[in-house]
């Protein structure tokens, strides 16, 4: 069906999004998401006060999304609208990314024009969906956007820290009746994994990794020395930076970020990594969301890794994740055996205006569109 007059059927129509919608998209959303499922309002939202307002992209015109009301103004459907922004070597253009896509059971059949007019807003800006599931991945085939071009992206390679604690967190194994096989099965687990050599390990130590409370001008010189030779690339600029790694709500968890520096106290790479909200399974799971360091200290990659690895000892996580990059820094943490997980769809998803359609090359990370917030 067509948007442009507003009127879709007689019972539903689609209109932008308002703030003043929020306590409606709120419940709706409470339904169906299970990281806003039992929320309360107050801190769904925080979560969207963030997304919307947070981004330092977002401009004033910008849309928030949009949603399906009823007759009666009712929310019915919302589809989000989250403001970034894409550099190509020097050049820099507008980035929408469409997050929380959903509706009420009978506004369903209206449900593709909520997508459709995320596609449609601005034609010369660059479109992501990162976390497409099955039918949004459908919907974004058919809508004209294409899968990111990157080799093996679906993998998630997964070192587990604590098998016991890991196993306890299985539902299927948590019942008091089974806590003695899940103490048995933790203890098999541990042994199956110091055979496997299940950790990751630096050759190099000539660098130094430290927590990072604020982005600033240091950052930024980094910054500015690698990103031209990313191809396709989120601006990371530290006003991003603060953004996505430094004020994370507390319904998806807390974040870190630390620094990588030489032995003048350059930086050279930086990691962050979140310990998920409880609705995502809890802070025992630590996921990376980010990763840069400049091309001629490759060695920076797997030294930031182990530390990262370390933290996550040192906080007695379940497990560390490490997903949604590029093939080639995957490929390098194989040899620390990881467990390796295959989504079943395609879940990143890309439109590019025409000056940006040709360019095959791109630097993709755990943070792009709305992944991990």
């Amino acid at each position: 069906m067509r948007i442009s007059d507003n009127k879709m059927t007689k019972e539903i129509s689609i209109r932008e999004a308002k703030s003043e919608d929020l306590r409606e998209i709120w419940a709706l959303c409470a339904q169906y998401f299970t990281d806003v499922i039992g929320s309360s309002f107050e801190e769904f939202t925080e979560l969207w006060e963030h997304r919307w307002f947070g981004s330092p992209f977002k401009e004033k015109e910008i849309p928030l999304g949009w949603v399906l009301i009823d007759q009666n103004d009712k929310v019915k459907g919302f589809i989000g609208n989250i403001s970034l922004m894409v550099r190509q070597g020097q050049s820099l253009v507008k980035a929408y990314a469409a997050t929380t896509w959903v509706a009420s059971p009978e506004a369903r059949n209206n449900s593709l024009d909520l997508f459709r007019a995320f596609v449609r807003y601005d034609q010369n800006a660059y479109l992501l969906d990162t976390t497409a599931n099955k039918v949004a991945s459908l919907v974004c085939k058919r809508l004209g956007m294409s899968p990111v071009a990157v080799n093996g992206y679906q993998r998630r390679l997964i070192w587990i820290i604590d098998p016991l604690a890991f196993l306890g967190s299985k539902r299927a194994l948590n019942f008091i009746m089974l806590k003695p096989v899940t103490f048995i099965l933790g203890f098999i687990l541990k042994a199956y994994l110091l055979t496997k050599r299940h950790w990751i390990v630096a050759e190099h130590n000539d660098y130094t990794f430290s927590p990072i409370d604020r982005f600033g001008p240091d950052y930024d010189r980094f910054w500015d020395g690698v990103k031209e030779v990313l191809g396709i690339v989120q601006e990371k600029s530290s006003a991003y930076m603060n953004w996505r790694h430094l004020s994370l709500p507390k319904l998806k968890g807390t974040s870190y970020a630390f620094a990588c520096k030489d032995k003048t106290g350059t930086i050279v790479g930086i990691l962050a990594l979140k310990a998920n909200g409880e609705r995502e399974g809890g802070a025992g799971k630590l996921v990376i969301t980010d990763v840069l360091y400049k091309p001629e200290h490759q060695a920076a990659f797997t030294f930031m890794l182990a530390e990262a690895f370390k933290f996550a000892r040192q906080r007695q996580a379940e497990m560390l994740e490490f997903s949604g990059f590029n093939e080639s820094l995957m490929d390098r943490l194989l040899v620390f055996h990881p467990f390796v997980r295959q989504h079943d769809h395609v879940t990143y998803w890309i439109k590019a205006p025409a000056e940006l359609a040709a360019e095959k090359k791109y630097w993709v990370s755990g943070c792009d569109g709305d992944l991990n917030i």
